[in-house]
């Protein structure tokens, strides 16, 4: 039946049409009712700047999914987490150390190990933020979220081998004005508080502030304390300052800060296959031991209070545009740090048996981009620069394991270290990227980066306990120095094809590559080092417009070697050798069937393959993590008015997800060969409903909203790994339930 309701589902979207649609318009609306700026929205208005210039999604040959601030706030997508909703072919897996990380066409970094630079990297106003601790920033205040797919070979900063989300941050109008919003969730009691005002103060200078404040709630309990997780209460602000002097000359100024905390984990105990993890929870006097997946589990640690983190950033950019004639000049400089501190029990049982104590990691890194951009209506075309980026980061991480009134034999992993890691990274770049039109309808485009990345690191690891655990799984690393010089060139060619002004044909290549470097915990020094990471992409595709309807089509196929994976095996992380192939097609559209109503969709099929070699028939044994080969969203959407200055509205949307692995196929519960080692639990396939009813006025000057999400409380698994030394025994996170929240929007 799952099966039935995905293929049906599939069908209709490619034969009719995506909440991707939902995107920011080109073309001024004031002094329009939102009514007639919507029924005056074509294809062409969606804008993106993945290029680095201004353009519709339409005329751009690649696939990017495009979310407009509006809709962002509507949505209450208040994390990074929430645009896998609402994105077709993108998912995000939270893992045990709370960091989000995405994949994109069933390909992304995975959340093991901190070291790693993100394949689907985060630009904020075009500034790099490659570490996973920074998808944990709260998302507020945006002009655009452009989700970009498959390899970005020369015109992205760095390490975008398999993507990139790009965020745009709102800037300030010429007007005073002003918006905000509040949304109180009835089933958690969660808030959020969210707003900014523009402040000119001369017809050159204006400024706009922003901030957020939000206190999500948790939705599953503790039963030693009664305590609710996972519970997050975020702080963010932001400064943007424009200012154009003259014609030839902008300068915009953009300074924000956030801090994060989160209290708890939301894993429980899914399977124990072996009885040890109930052994360890009895012997800790708790005799409540269970493995259901209802939202609940028994934790504490005698070392730690509870689980608990704390991420703090700030950024600054420097934004400089000068006009030289048709062309322009581009200065763009960034200064940012993180900081993400955190305590895990990571048993998640009574009693203390393994904790991490505590396990900090973060960051300052500086940026600087130059950019000349030549006339983009000219046949000869092109954007060529310079990349700067200096970064230094730093781990830290003190573990303990313990035995309790266990004999040895039972839990004979005993012992504590202490580690630290430092690195620095030095990258210069080049690139440029031509486009020429040959005729009129046909474009070829070329692009070429050339990098050189120094990568400096200095660790160590220290036994504080004696015992198994640190001198067999961590053994003692005296004072270690490494160092290496890596050069690579990536690109990309392609060509477009314009049948005519509302349909357009293209295909290309892009070769990419995220660079290598040192793992932060190496079972020793001589295996600390790691390769670069390699990604091919292909993609042929096509864009088609309707007037306000649109239909977008695009076949793929990525190929990775020395693909950087770091999955926990129950005792430590592996990092196998590893290439991967995902082959598959992506639809999306919007068919706007009257002046009121529309049907937005997207999907994507995927067939992924892990292994050495991929020309094998695909099957589960070869599926990498966190790939569904079914993914997307259907949704349909109202608009009407009532009376004479109110406009209604009403959206309904399904997002549906076929099932996924969250390890290797072998340690998979039902998949893998061996019985007490196949016990992580997989993904199983599933479809959520979610809704919004809102009524305000007719110029968009308030609005009152109710937003439902799960609204027929579905539960699944969202994750789940193996048990920190516990034999037989794994963990999984329960989805949230069903919410329903109040929504008051008020914008002037």
């Amino acid at each position: 039946m799952k099966a039935n309701f995905f293929a049906a589902t599939s069908v209709a979207v490619i034969m009719t049409v995506s909440t991707t649609a939902h995107a920011q318009i080109s073309t001024e609306t004031s002094g329009q009712d939102s009514a007639e700026a919507a029924e005056s929205t074509s294809a062409q208005d969606i804008v993106v700047t993945a290029r680095k210039r201004t353009e519709s999604l339409q005329d751009v040959p690649m696939s990017i999914a495009v979310l407009g601030g509006e809709t962002v706030q509507a949505k209450a997508i208040t994390t990074f987490d929430n645009l896998a909703t609402v994105a077709s072919g993108v998912t995000v897996q939270r893992g045990a150390n709370n960091v989000a990380t995405f994949f994109v066409r069933g390909l992304g970094t995975g959340p093991g190990a901190d070291v790693f630079e993100q394949s689907v990297a985060l630009f904020i106003d075009g500034t790099y933020a490659g570490r996973q601790a920074e998808y944990n920033q709260p998302l507020f205040d945006t002009e655009r979220v452009e989700i970009i797919k498959g390899t970005q070979a020369s015109l992205l900063a760095k390490n975008t081998s398999l993507g990139a989300v790009s965020v745009t941050t709102r800037k300030p109008g010429s007007d005073f004005a002003f918006n905000g919003l509040a949304s109180y969730e009835l089933a958690l009691g969660s808030h959020l508080l969210e707003g900014g005002v523009d402040v000119p103060f001369s017809d050159t200078l204006a400024v706009r502030f922003s901030g957020q404040t939000l206190l999500q709630k948790g939705w599953v309990t503790n039963t030693l304390n009664g305590d609710k997780y996972i519970r997050t209460n975020s702080l963010a602000g932001r400064a943007v300052a424009q200012w154009r002097p003259t014609d030839t000359l902008d300068v915009t100024l953009l300074y924000q800060q956030y801090r994060t905390e989160v209290l708890g984990s939301a894993e429980e105990y899914v399977l124990d296959r072996l009885g040890e993890a109930r052994s360890r929870a009895e012997s800790a006097g708790f005799f409540g031991f269970e493995t259901n997946l209802n939202r609940r589990l028994a934790s504490d640690d005698d070392l730690i209070d509870q689980n608990n983190e704390r991420n703090t950033g700030r950024r600054a950019i420097a934004t400089i545009n000068y006009s030289l004639g048709d062309y322009t000049l581009t200065s763009v400089s960034a200064y940012s740090k993180f900081l993400q501190d955190r305590q895990f029990d990571n048993d998640v049982l009574p009693g203390t048996w393994i904790t991490a104590y505590p396990l900090s990691n973060g960051n300052r890194q500086f940026t600087q981009e130059l950019r000349l951009t030549s006339p983009g209506e000219r046949p000869f075309n092109f954007v060529a620069g310079l990349f700067f980026l200096n970064e230094k980061w730093f781990y830290d991480r003190t573990v303990a394991s313990s035995r309790g009134s266990l004999p040895p034999a039972q839990v004979p992993l005993t012992g504590a270290i202490a580690e630290n890691f430092d690195q620095k990274t030095t990258t210069f770049s080049g690139f440029v990227q031509a486009n020429y039109d040959i005729t009129d309808a046909l474009t070829v485009s070329v692009g070429l980066r050339g990098t050189s990345e120094k990568r400096e690191a200095s660790f160590f690891r220290e036994t504080i306990e004696p015992g198994p655990f640190a001198s067999v799984l961590y053994p003692p690393i005296a004072p270690t120095n490494r160092s290496f010089t890596a050069t690579n060139l990536d690109g990309s060619i392609g060509a477009q094809y314009k049948l005519n002004s509302d349909a357009l044909i293209y295909a290309s290549f892009a070769r990419g590559t995220k660079g290598g470097g040192f793992f932060n915990s190496p079972t020793s020094a001589d295996t600390a080092r790691f390769r670069p990471e390699v990604a091919d992409t292909w993609e042929v595709g096509t864009k088609l417009s309707f007037g306000r309807s649109f239909f977008n089509l695009a076949l793929f196929q990525t190929d990775i070697s020395d693909f950087q994976n770091y999955l926990f095996n129950g005792l430590t992380y592996d990092s196998p050798p590893l290439d991967l192939r995902a082959r598959g097609v992506e639809a999306e559209g919007r068919l706007q069937v009257n002046d009121n109503l529309r049907l937005s969709g997207a999907v994507t099929y995927l067939d992924a393959k892990r292994g050495i070699d991929v020309s094998n028939r695909f099957n589960d044994h070869t599926r990498p993590v966190n790939a569904p080969k079914w993914n997307g969203n259907v949704n349909l959407g109202y608009e009407n008015g009532v009376g004479a200055d109110l406009l209604f509205s009403a959206d309904v949307g399904v997002q549906f997800k076929s099932s996924v692995f969250y390890n290797t196929p072998f340690a998979t519960l039902g998949v893998g060969p061996v019985p007490n080692s196949a016990i992580v639990s997989k993904g199983e396939s599933y479809g959520l409903v979610d809704a919004r009813l809102a009524i305000g006025a007719d110029d968009g000057s308030w609005q009152v909203a109710v937003v439902g999400k799960n609204l027929l409380d579905r539960t699944y698994i969202a994750y789940a790994r193996q048990g920190s030394l516990i034999p037989g025994a794994s963990l999984g996170v329960a989805n949230m339930p069903r919410t329903v929240a109040l929504q008051f929007i008020v914008k002037r």
